[in-house]
């Protein structure tokens, strides 16, 4: 052990802060006012960029009904429009979103995972994606 060199009251030290630390991480803690919304910083256009707000107003349009399927995979950040032996790939969730409002990609590095987030405290968020059949 790295502590076998280090004083008694060290050691006891230690224990104690480990203690402390362990009851800390077993208490669910709600959190603070601005952890609790996305990213307010950056420009729009910036953020709009980067996907975390959808104002792409598309439309994904097909020519004929069949076997046709559009798939949104968070963790890569795209879509996959298979119809027939064609796929088709739309980078960033904005992309395919016709309009979209108090939502954005969250990304939680330290438990590694991604998802389709609404902002802050919001209790309503709008997310509309359009589909055309010519």
């Amino acid at each position: 052990m790295r502590q076998r060199h280090a004083s008694e009251a060290r050691r006891r030290y230690l224990a104690r802060r480990a203690l402390e630390e362990l009851a800390q991480l077993m208490v669910e803690r709600k959190p603070e006012d601005f952890e609790s919304h996305g990213r307010i910083s950056g420009s729009k256009e910036w953020r709009t960029q980067r996907g975390e707000i959808g104002t792409s107003e598309h439309t994904f349009i097909f020519s004929s009904p069949g076997d046709i399927s559009v798939g949104y995979f968070p963790s890569i950040d795209e879509y996959r429009i298979v119809n027939g032996d064609s796929t088709t790939v739309l980078k960033s969730w904005a992309a395919g979103v016709y309009t979209s409002s108090k939502m954005f990609r969250k990304y939680e590095q330290d438990w590694n995972k991604v998802y389709l987030a609404r902002e802050g405290k919001t209790f309503f968020f709008l997310l509309f994606i359009a589909i055309s059949l010519l």
